[in-house]
């Protein structure tokens, strides 16, 4: 989320304001301190200008690229 908010240009305090968060929730949901609902995700996609799935890209892989498999 970092990443992609760096690169639109936005700070945390004008991405709080579009999601109607503070900008001290940004700086946890960007560390990982605070979990991220759905809804929240979904405006996150929108005031970022990316699909939502960006946020998952990699998720169930391993290090090397593979799946992760149950055991």
């Amino acid at each position: 989320m970092r990443i992609r908010r760096r690169l639109a240009g936005f700070s945390q305090q004008q991405v709080g304001a579009k999601c109607g968060v503070t900008f001290q929730t940004v700086q946890k949901m960007e560390s990982g301190q605070v979990d991220i609902s759905i809804k929240r995700l979904w405006k996150l996609s929108e005031v970022l200008g990316v699909p939502i799935t960006y946020f998952f890209d990699g998720y169930g892989e391993t290090d090397d690229g593979s799946p992760v498999t149950s055991s």
